[in-house]
Protein backbone atom coordinates (compact mmCIF):
# COMPACT_ATOMS: atom_id res chain seq x y z
CA UNK A 1 0.00 0.00 0.00
CA UNK A 2 1.19 3.41 -0.69
CA UNK A 3 1.07 5.85 1.20
CA UNK A 4 0.64 9.65 0.06
CA UNK A 5 1.50 12.57 1.25
CA UNK A 6 1.66 16.15 -0.26
CA UNK A 7 4.59 18.17 0.07
CA UNK A 8 4.69 21.86 0.46
CA UNK A 9 7.63 23.22 0.19
CA UNK A 10 8.85 25.81 1.94
CA UNK A 11 5.64 26.34 4.21
CA UNK A 12 5.06 26.14 7.64
CA UNK A 13 2.45 24.26 9.09
CA UNK A 14 -0.09 26.62 11.38
CA UNK A 15 -2.03 23.90 13.84
CA UNK A 16 -2.58 26.26 16.15
CA UNK A 17 -6.33 27.77 14.85
CA UNK A 18 -8.62 24.23 14.02
CA UNK A 19 -9.16 24.02 10.25
CA UNK A 20 -12.74 24.92 9.04
CA UNK A 21 -13.31 22.29 6.45
CA UNK A 22 -11.03 19.45 4.88
CA UNK A 23 -10.89 19.98 0.87
CA UNK A 24 -9.07 16.79 0.44
CA UNK A 25 -10.79 13.05 -0.29
CA UNK A 26 -12.46 11.88 2.68
CA UNK A 27 -11.29 7.68 2.21
CA UNK A 28 -9.43 5.87 -0.04
CA UNK A 29 -11.91 4.90 -2.19
CA UNK A 30 -12.37 8.82 -3.06
CA UNK A 31 -8.80 9.18 -3.23
CA UNK A 32 -8.64 6.35 -5.85
CA UNK A 33 -11.57 7.10 -7.67
CA UNK A 34 -9.68 10.83 -8.18
CA UNK A 35 -6.79 9.37 -9.32
CA UNK A 36 -8.58 7.68 -11.97
CA UNK A 37 -10.64 10.01 -12.87
CA UNK A 38 -7.46 12.38 -13.32
CA UNK A 39 -5.50 10.02 -14.62
CA UNK A 40 -8.01 9.66 -17.66
CA UNK A 41 -8.58 13.80 -18.11
CA UNK A 42 -4.09 12.95 -19.35
CA UNK A 43 -5.57 10.54 -21.56
CA UNK A 44 -4.07 7.78 -19.35
CA UNK A 45 -6.20 4.23 -18.70
CA UNK A 46 -5.51 2.94 -15.18
CA UNK A 47 -6.55 -0.04 -12.88
CA UNK A 48 -6.21 -1.04 -9.60
CA UNK A 49 -3.57 -3.82 -10.21
CA UNK A 50 -3.30 -4.81 -7.06
CA UNK A 51 -6.36 -3.76 -5.00
CA UNK A 52 -5.20 -1.05 -2.75
CA UNK A 53 -4.08 1.48 -4.88
CA UNK A 54 -1.38 0.02 -6.64
CA UNK A 55 -2.56 1.11 -10.14
CA UNK A 56 -0.97 -0.07 -12.98
CA UNK A 57 -1.52 2.21 -16.80
CA UNK A 58 -0.17 -1.62 -18.51
CA UNK A 59 2.88 -1.11 -20.95
CA UNK A 60 4.03 2.28 -21.35
CA UNK A 61 6.29 3.61 -24.13
CA UNK A 62 9.17 5.08 -23.12
CA UNK A 63 9.01 7.88 -25.31
CA UNK A 64 5.86 8.64 -22.99
CA UNK A 65 7.50 7.92 -19.93
CA UNK A 66 8.01 11.30 -18.78
CA UNK A 67 4.46 12.25 -19.39
CA UNK A 68 3.51 9.32 -17.88
CA UNK A 69 4.96 10.14 -14.85
CA UNK A 70 4.20 14.15 -15.13
CA UNK A 71 0.44 12.90 -15.23
CA UNK A 72 0.89 10.54 -12.29
CA UNK A 73 2.75 13.04 -9.92
CA UNK A 74 -0.02 16.12 -10.52
CA UNK A 75 -2.39 13.30 -9.85
CA UNK A 76 -1.52 11.96 -6.86
CA UNK A 77 -0.84 15.53 -5.27
CA UNK A 78 -4.79 16.02 -6.64
CA UNK A 79 -5.88 12.85 -4.76
CA UNK A 80 -3.67 12.79 -1.67
CA UNK A 81 -4.34 14.23 2.15
CA UNK A 82 -3.51 17.89 2.61
CA UNK A 83 -1.92 17.95 5.77
CA UNK A 84 -1.97 22.08 6.09
CA UNK A 85 -5.47 21.37 7.00
CA UNK A 86 -4.52 19.01 9.51
CA UNK A 87 -5.64 19.62 13.03
CA UNK A 88 -3.35 18.76 16.38
CA UNK A 89 -5.54 15.64 16.96
CA UNK A 90 -5.25 14.61 13.45
CA UNK A 91 -1.38 15.06 13.62
CA UNK A 92 -1.73 12.89 16.54
CA UNK A 93 -3.63 10.28 15.25
CA UNK A 94 -1.40 9.90 12.45
CA UNK A 95 1.57 9.80 14.60
CA UNK A 96 0.30 7.09 17.26
CA UNK A 97 -0.97 5.13 14.14
CA UNK A 98 2.78 4.86 12.70
CA UNK A 99 4.20 4.49 16.16
CA UNK A 100 2.04 1.19 16.33
CA UNK A 101 3.47 0.12 13.12
CA UNK A 102 6.68 0.56 14.07
CA UNK A 103 6.33 -0.98 17.36
CA UNK A 104 4.93 -4.31 15.62
CA UNK A 105 8.14 -3.80 13.01
CA UNK A 106 10.52 -4.24 16.56
CA UNK A 107 8.64 -7.03 17.83
CA UNK A 108 9.34 -8.66 14.21
CA UNK A 109 13.17 -7.83 14.66
CA UNK A 110 13.30 -4.75 12.99
CA UNK A 111 15.56 -1.53 14.11
CA UNK A 112 14.10 1.58 13.26
CA UNK A 113 16.80 4.29 14.49
CA UNK A 114 15.86 8.06 15.01
CA UNK A 115 12.30 8.05 14.61
CA UNK A 116 10.94 11.58 14.65
CA UNK A 117 8.98 13.15 17.56
CA UNK A 118 5.28 13.68 17.38
CA UNK A 119 6.67 18.19 16.48
CA UNK A 120 9.35 16.49 13.88
CA UNK A 121 7.00 14.89 12.35
CA UNK A 122 4.17 17.83 11.97
CA UNK A 123 7.15 20.02 10.90
CA UNK A 124 8.48 17.29 8.22
CA UNK A 125 4.82 17.36 7.20
CA UNK A 126 4.47 13.84 7.51
CA UNK A 127 6.99 12.56 5.53
CA UNK A 128 8.30 9.43 7.32
CA UNK A 129 6.88 5.96 7.92
CA UNK A 130 8.76 2.87 9.36
CA UNK A 131 8.48 1.32 5.81
CA UNK A 132 9.76 4.54 4.38
CA UNK A 133 12.67 3.82 6.55
CA UNK A 134 13.52 0.24 5.84
CA UNK A 135 12.89 0.63 2.24
CA UNK A 136 14.83 3.80 1.86
CA UNK A 137 17.74 1.54 3.80
CA UNK A 138 17.76 -1.40 1.64
CA UNK A 139 16.54 -3.70 4.43
CA UNK A 140 13.28 -4.47 2.65
CA UNK A 141 12.50 -4.94 -0.92
CA UNK A 142 8.97 -3.64 -2.19
CA UNK A 143 8.12 -7.05 -3.01
CA UNK A 144 8.03 -7.71 0.53
CA UNK A 145 5.79 -5.49 1.66
CA UNK A 146 2.50 -7.08 1.14
CA UNK A 147 3.49 -9.71 3.64
CA UNK A 148 4.91 -7.20 5.63
CA UNK A 149 1.85 -5.61 5.95
CA UNK A 150 -0.51 -8.58 6.52
CA UNK A 151 1.54 -8.58 10.03
CA UNK A 152 1.81 -5.10 10.61
CA UNK A 153 -0.56 -2.82 8.62
CA UNK A 154 0.71 0.34 7.98
CA UNK A 155 -2.93 1.99 7.68
CA UNK A 156 -3.86 4.97 4.91
CA UNK A 157 -4.39 7.92 6.81
CA UNK A 158 -7.28 10.07 6.68
CA UNK A 159 -8.13 13.31 8.88
CA UNK A 160 -11.70 13.07 11.12
CA UNK A 161 -14.57 14.59 8.76
CA UNK A 162 -15.29 18.32 10.27
CA UNK A 163 -18.14 20.62 9.31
Amino acid sequence: MAIVVVVLGGCSLDIESEPQGYPGPASEEESHAIYVECMAGFGWEVEDATGDGGFSPGEIPEEQLQDFHDADSSCWQEASIHPEYFSQADWERWYESLKETTRCLEAEGYSIPNQPTLQQFIDGQGLWTPYEYLLDEGIIIGSELPAMHAVCPEEMFWPEPRD
